[in-house]
């Protein structure tokens, strides 16, 4: 008797489109430097990100999850960089955040987040979740 691995349920409809989703959040790191958190709302980087809102709520349930997942994005540019010492290791994971923060949409979405989390507990569940 041959046992066989059950397949993952497929989901109906088209496949999610990565250049759409790299679009939405760049726009929702730049409507952050632009509009700042408060001035940001799903409608205005649906457009900056030529979707449809309803594209936006497919994916993110809401403007917390959308920006916390935009600024975790950002992170995933690090490496950790194995350079013969820990000293050197830790050296160069701080050269590359310090390159990161250089960036305006880096710098002003992590503050905005991380200022916002400060006022809201499960906005900061979720970046120490995210991030």
């Amino acid at each position: 008797m041959s046992r066989t691995t059950p397949t993952p349920p497929r989901r109906s409809g088209r496949p999610r489109s990565a250049a759409a989703d790299r679009a939405i959040l760049d726009a929702t790191r730049a409507a952050l430097v632009e509009l700042g958190w408060s001035g940001l709302t799903m409608s205005d980087v649906a457009a900056r990100a030529g979707v449809a809102k309803t594209t936006l709520y497919r994916r993110w349930p809401g403007k917390n999850e959308l920006v916390v997942e935009a600024v975790a994005a950002l992170f995933e540019e690090l490496t950790l960089p194995d350079l013969g010492s820990l000293e050197a290791d830790v050296r160069g994971v701080v050269l590359q955040f310090a390159a990161l923060l250089s960036r305006p949409e880096a710098r002003t979405s992590l503050m905005a987040v991380v200022a916002e989390g400060a006022h809201d507990a499960a906005l900061r569940s979720r970046i120490r979740e995210a991030i």
